[in-house]
């Protein structure tokens, strides 16, 4: 009887470590899931201004629009 206790134990002992290492894993992996979710954040400003030059050609963004950008990158870097 005392065999079938101790084979007992020991069969809840390792099943337990076999769940713990399962849920470090399933950790492991939501944190990997969540540091590589895109981060989207959307700027949207109304300006009244009078265009003086032509805005739309080969290019897709004016100067003004890259300083936009680059403004925004350096806020997020300084933050």
């Amino acid at each position: 009887m005392a065999q079938i206790q101790d084979i007992e134990r020991k069969q809840v002992k390792a099943l337990a470590e076999a769940q713990d290492e399962f849920n470090q894993v399933s950790a492991d992996y939501e944190k990997l899931k969540s540091e590589q979710r895109t981060k989207v954040e959307y700027v949207e400003r109304e300006v009244q201004k009078i265009i003086e030059r032509p805005v739309y050609l080969n290019r897709c963004i004016d100067s003004d629009g890259v300083y936009q950008i680059n403004s925004l990158i350096e806020a997020e870097r300084t933050s």
